[in-house]
């Protein structure tokens, strides 16, 4: 009876023994399968992310190229390559003049600018005259003559165009003491006159015109740089010549910029 039983224990003990040994074969190839699927995995996933990144290149050169094309197309057509050679045409103790030739090595097309300057040594006037022909044989010529004055200097400059029309101007620009500078503009029948005074913090500007019209702007500079523009306008004659009107570079009644 005793051996029946120690022969059953041994045969169980045997079984356990074996059940023991196939569960740790079989956790033992699961964790195999396991590390060979996430090395797959791996793999797989190193993949794609190199093929995302190709992607992500490809795309990223094209765009960059396409804004290229945008740009060159924008470009300002005087934007171009050029050649200029320039050669002195006079050189005295009170004249000097040269000439300079400007190719555009896109079109062939060609420009030439003479340009001559003279002072007067007892009065000190400067005159300088310029004559531009382009390559279609139009000529346009101008003269300017600067003088110095008591309080500042005048300028009057004559241009004429292929048409052989002549537009003269006319600025006389007068300073008193150093807050204050006055500059007037003449052509043909408009006049514009503009006082710029200094104050504390900014300045004030008065522009006058002949039809009556004016623009006050008083601006200011606060302590952090921001610069503030009050412009007050006043209509002229609305049967003047309306160019000679309020033409005023600040565009608003009342402006908060920048500035240095």
């Amino acid at each position: 009876m005793d051996f029946k039983r120690k022969a059953l224990g041994l045969a169980i003990g045997s079984i356990a023994a074996v059940a023991l040994s196939t569960t740790a074969m079989t956790a033992s190839a699961a964790n195999l399968a396991g590390t060979r699927y996430a090395a797959d995995e791996s793999a797989t996933t190193g993949a794609t992310a190199d093929h995302a990144t190709d992607r992500h290149q490809s795309r990223f050169e094209k765009r960059k190229a396409h804004r290229q094309e945008q740009r060159r197309s924008k470009m300002d057509p005087h934007d171009y390559t050029r050649d200029v050679e320039r050669t002195d045409t006079e050189k005295g103790d009170h004249t000097v003049g040269h000439e300079a030739t400007i190719t555009n090595k896109e079109t062939g097309n060609t420009l030439t600018h003479e340009q001559t300057t003279s002072r007067d040594p007892e009065t000190g006037e400067i005159t300088r005259t310029d004559e531009v022909t382009g390559s279609g044989g139009k000529t346009y010529t101008s003269e300017t003559t600067s003088t110095k004055t008591d309080d500042g200097h005048t300028t009057e400059r004559t241009v004429t165009d292929p048409n052989g029309e002549s537009h003269s101007a006319t600025v006389d620009v007068s300073k008193s003491g150093d807050q204050s500078v006055t500059k007037t503009i003449s052509s043909g029948d408009r006049t514009r006159e503009t006082t710029l005074e200094r104050t504390d913090d900014g300045y004030n500007r008065t522009t006058e015109f002949n039809n009556g019209a004016t623009t006050e702007v008083d601006a200011s500079k606060a302590s952090d740089g921001t610069w503030n523009r009050d412009v007050t306008r006043t209509p002229g004659d609305a049967t003047s010549d309306p160019d000679s009107a309020t033409s005023d570079p600040d565009s608003s009644s009342a402006d908060t910029s920048t500035e240095d």
